[in-house]
């Protein structure tokens, strides 16, 4: 990686020393009343009490740093629920298919993945309509205002089920508004002009990976 202007060294030199700084600043371990185990994975500067957070960036509120392609640190069959906001996109779509294979090995029979991605059908329809492509542009190649938000997936309704299935997800559908309250972050997924362009399925673990897959 180049790093050529002072805002670039600023930024590299910053990010350093938050990650140097981290382990002295770990956020105490979630211990919910049910005993179940919540994952949030790319939960950025995102808390809530009843969540282990992952990230890539070494936020006061994150217990892992770790982008969430192999979640090694957890057990199988351990986890009850799995959200994840605008982070499947981040990984190639080569490895899409390990990605969430590792999600369903942690998740419990009977545990729920939400998700959320880019709407690729959603976007190409906004394109069509208004034939501005810096408004879609953000969505589809990530911000890139730093090395780790460029997108290297895009995903659909049919596309993201097909996945699913394949890896032994089952009952797959799109969140309804119980799963907007009950998981209130401020992302993407809930925000009201960015949700339309986001694709947020929710399935639950009920089997085990297609042979072939």
């Amino acid at each position: 990686m180049c790093i050529n202007t002072p805002r670039e060294i600023l930024r590299f030199f910053a990010y350093h020393l938050r990650r140097m700084i981290w382990p002295l600043k770990r956020p105490p371990w979630p211990r919910n009343a049910d005993g179940k185990i919540y994952l949030h994975i790319g939960s950025g500067p995102l808390n809530d009490e009843r969540f282990i957070n992952l990230d890539v960036q070494p936020y006061r509120s994150v217990h892992y740093l770790c982008d969430g392609k192999q979640l090694g640190m957890m057990s199988s069959s351990s986890v009850d629920l799995i959200y994840a906001s605008h982070v499947l996109e981040h990984f190639s779509h080569r490895e899409t298919g390990s990605v969430l294979s590792d999600w369903h090995r942690i998740l419990k029979t009977g545990g729920k993945l939400l998700i959320s991605v880019p709407d690729f059908s959603m976007l190409l329809r906004m394109y069509e309509e208004n034939g501005d492509i810096g408004s879609i542009k953000s969505f589809l190649m990530g911000s890139q205002s730093n090395s780790f938000d460029f997108h290297r997936n895009i995903f659909d309704g049919p596309s993201l089920r097909t996945l699913l299935e394949q890896l032994g997800f089952s009952e797959i559908e799109l969140w309804d508004e119980k799963d907007y309250s009950e998981y209130p972050f401020e992302d993407y997924a809930h925000y009201g002009p960015t949700r339309a362009f986001s694709l947020n399925v929710k399935a639950h673990k009920t089997g085990n990976p297609r042979p072939d897959n």
